[in-house]
């Protein structure tokens, strides 16, 4: 991920991510929607007023952060999503880093999740990724594309109400645990906090 967010690990096979980190084989990860496609078959499902939408594809687009959308009740959402839905709802992201655009391209549906083994902090480097997961995952080394100055962490999780209220689920790198966060998600349209 781009610069100050910390590695990932990405699959097509949402079990062979739980599976790297050690932790159980179901358990959900996020959907990543860097396809404009991905996104317009999930939103039909979710319950999210139409402005709402708006700044959820912003907020992931833009911001980077990661997403709880609510579903609608009764809703089907394609088949894909189940596993990065909890309680009535996905869980989803939607960054985009220019580097690895001509990698992550060639597949058109992505799970991802931060790069560390249960127990451990995110991975800031390829190296520390290595280190964690060992030769049987491979790496793709950015490092020469990053500031090792800056102080990189996973993304700022929110969870979004259907009228376009937020609430932080986890701190991250979009917010650093900042109250000026606050002012950057009005920009976007976020009014107010559940």
């Amino acid at each position: 991920m781009p610069p100050p967010l910390t590695y990932v690990i990405v699959s097509r096979q949402p079990a062979s991510i739980n599976a790297a980190k050690g932790r159980p084989l179901d358990q959900e990860v996020a959907v990543w929607l860097y396809q404009d496609a991905a996104w317009t078959a999930l939103t039909p499902s979710l319950d999210l007023e139409p402005a709402a939408r708006q700044t959820a594809a912003r907020l992931m687009r833009e911001e980077l952060v990661t997403l709880l959308v609510p579903l609608r009740e009764r809703a089907t959402p394609p088949e894909w999503s189940a596993p990065a839905t909890r309680r009535g709802f996905v869980l989803v992201c939607g960054g985009r880093w220019e580097p690895l655009a001509s990698l992550i391209d060639q597949f058109p549906l992505l799970y991802v999740s931060s790069a560390n083994s249960t127990g451990n902090d995110p991975a800031a480097t390829a190296v520390a990724a290595k280190a964690m997961f060992g030769p049987e995952v491979p790496v793709v080394d950015g490092d020469a594309l990053r500031d090792p100055d800056l102080d990189y962490r996973a993304t700022t999780m929110l969870r979004m109400a259907p009228d376009g209220k937020v609430d932080l689920v986890r701190h991250g790198a979009q917010d650093r645990g900042e109250q000026s966060y606050l002012e950057t998600l009005t920009r976007l349209g976020v009014t107010s906090w559940a």
